[in-house]
Order: C-alpha cells, then sequence, then structure tokens
C-alpha cells in the first residue's frame, strides 16, 4: 500500500497619517526603524518585504500619528522620516508586506482581511506591537511572526522499493493543495493574535517544485477534507538507468488524525512526504511498476519524533 508521511516542524515562536502632529525636532529624534528579521536567524518577514507601520501617540486622539510604509531593505519610511514628540508616548503597529491593506484604519482601530493570493507563494507576517515607546528608545525595532501555514510536498520510495535497486526523483514537477479556507480577519493591535472565522474556500493551489518540493503558504484552518496530489515530474528508476515511471500520483484526502489536532497552524512547517510502495497506482488508478514488482510488503516506515506515517489507499 501507499505510505504517507507528515512532519510538523515549528519555524517561530517569537513571535491616515495626521502629518501637522509630526514635529521635526532635529536629525537625533528622527525615529528609527528596524526590521530585527534582517539577520541571520531572521524569524520571518524572510523576504525583507516592506512593512506598513501605524503608530498612535498619546498626545493626539484624532488620528493616527504615522501611517506609513517601511522600505523592508533600508528601514526608511517612504513618506520621509518621522520624528518623537517631545511627550506623551507612541504605539506601534506593524505588518508585511505593506501591499497587504487593512481592512479597517479608522483612528484608533486596526483589522486585517487576508485572502491568501491564487499561487500560495506569498508569506503574510505580523511584528509584536511596540507600545508606550519615547524618544528614549534607541529605535522601533519590530519582530515580524509568520501568521500562515507552510506546507512542502514532496515524495520518497519505501526502504523495500530501495533495497531492490529503485529511486525516485521530484525535479521539474508539479502537484496540487486544495483547502478550505483562504481567508480570514485578524487584529494586528492584541496579541496573541488569532485569526477569525474562516472562509472562501474551497480552492485549489497548484505549483512547481523548488529543490526537490511544492511549496505553499496556506491560510492555517482545519485540516480535514483538504485534499493533495502530484500532478507530474515523478521519475523512478531502476538500478540508476533503467526508467520505470514518470508521472503523477493518486489524490490523497487528509482524514480525521492525520494531522495533529486536526490542523494547519500558523507560524508552522508541514513536510508532506508521499511514501511510494509497490501498491501505488497513478491518478489513472493504474499500478506505477506494473509487473516489474515481484514482492509485496505492508511493512510501516521507521519513523521517530513527530513523524506521523498515514496509509494512502
Amino acid at each position: 500500500m501507499k505510505k504517507f508521511l507528515i512532519t510538523a516542524a515549528a519555524i517561530v515562536a517569537l513571535t491616515s497619517c495626521s502629518k501637522e502632529e509630526t514635529l521635526d525636532f532635529g536629525g537625533s529624534n528622527a525615529i528609527q526603524f528596524t526590521n530585527l528579521n534582517n539577520r541571520p536567524t531572521r524569524a520571518a518577514n524572510d523576504a525583507s518585504s516592506s512593512y506598513q507601520v501605524y503608530a498612535k501617540w498619546t498626545g493626539s486622539t484624532t488620528g493616527w500619528y504615522i501611517n506609513d510604509v517601511i522600505n523592508g531593505l533600508t528601514n526608511d519610511p517612504q513618506g520621509g522620516a518621522h520624528y518623537w514628540p517631545t511627550s506623551g508616548t507612541v504605539d506601534f503597529y506593524s505588518w508585511a508586506p505593506s501591499s497587504v491593506t487593512a481592512a479597517t484604519s479608522t483612528y484608533p482601530n486596526l483589522s486585517i482581511t487576508y485572502t491568501v493570493p491564487a499561487d500560495a507563494k506569498e508569506d503574510f507576517t505580523i511584528a509584536e506591537p511596540i507600545l508606550n515607546a519615547t524618544k528614549a528608545n534607541t529605535g522601533v525595532n519590530f519582530l515580524f511572526a509568520h501568521m500562515l501555514s507552510k506546507v512542502t510536498i514532496t515524495v520518497d520510495l519505501t526502504d523495500e522499493l530501495k533495497d531492490a535497486g529503485y529511486s525516485v526523483s521530484f525535479t521539474g514537477g508539479t502537484a496540487s493543495l486544495l483547502v478550505n479556507a483562504i481567508t480570514a480577519t485578524v487584529n494586528p493591535m492584541t496579541t496573541p493574535f488569532t485569526w477569525g472565522a474562516r472562509s472562501g474556500g474551497p480552492a485549489t493551489y497548484t505549483g512547481t517544485t523548488v529543490s526537490g518540493s511544492v511549496p505553499f503558504m496556506i491560510m492555517p484552518q482545519n485540516s480535514v477534507g483538504c485534499e493533495i496530489q502530484v500532478l507530474s515530474g515523478v521519475v523512478i528508476t531502476k538500478d540508476t538507468n533503467t526508467a520505470v515511471y514518470n508521472g503523477g500520483l493518486s489524490k490523497y484526502t487528509i482524514a480525521t488524525n492525520d494531522i495533529q489536532t486536526d490542523a494547519f497552524v500558523p507560524g508552522k512547517l508541514y513536510n508532506v512526504k508521499l511514501i511510494i510502495s509497490d501498491l501505488s497506482t497513478d491518478p489513472g488508478g493504474e499500478n506505477i511498476f506494473g509487473d516489474q514488482i515481484i514482492f509485496s510488503a505492508d511493512v510501516n516506515p521507521w519513523t521517530s519524533g513527530s513523524d506521523i506515517p498515514l496509509t494512502q489507499p
């Protein structure tokens, strides 16, 4: 029978501008923005995307002190320098990429309704709010956290097939992922960040291999009923030189208990590995190996840690 493996690994645990109220007190009082993820140990905003910043000043109740986009590479505000006020404190809120606009931005409230793009390749992150900051602070140092779930799809063979001289590659292939929801709302001002009710599905994403796997960034959601299918690019050879199979695999529907807590969780990476056995079939239901496999084995793959073996019909 086919074997299907999923590994979940934590990626992250850390988680209109009223310009007339922004006073220029000189260069030494300019607010310095920093994306702390621009380091070898970065947690999120890995692409150094430009990030949106909103700020509230206790000295004003009429509008945002800052509403601007910050360059993710230089950390320079697009609207020019912003300066610390002479009194009171400032609260800062941010997310990336800045192309994601607020659903609610009427002072003093913020909310974001996020919809995963059609290619499911965009990373969406929110920074831990910085509260009660003053000019005594060395800067506004944002630390972003992943708000989506990442799923990567790849393939492998059972140990029995490998021992029999078979090998598999998945380069230049494609895979699809059907999900039940693509949209939800979150408040970037309140921690811990929590997605509201999911909606907008079902939807199917299709992608191509990157370094042997197909990656997707998806809305965190219930995993039951989501569907995974490798569409093309599975190449199986015998003794390194004889082609046995080139194509796709049958669809797998995720069932209850396949994924821990039956949910794709924000900030988690799920490495999905389809384990091909001698009984595996292609999308048409035909055995991938034809008559070439003369043995049959019903052996669970060796697993450890958080690896979860699944049996695919």
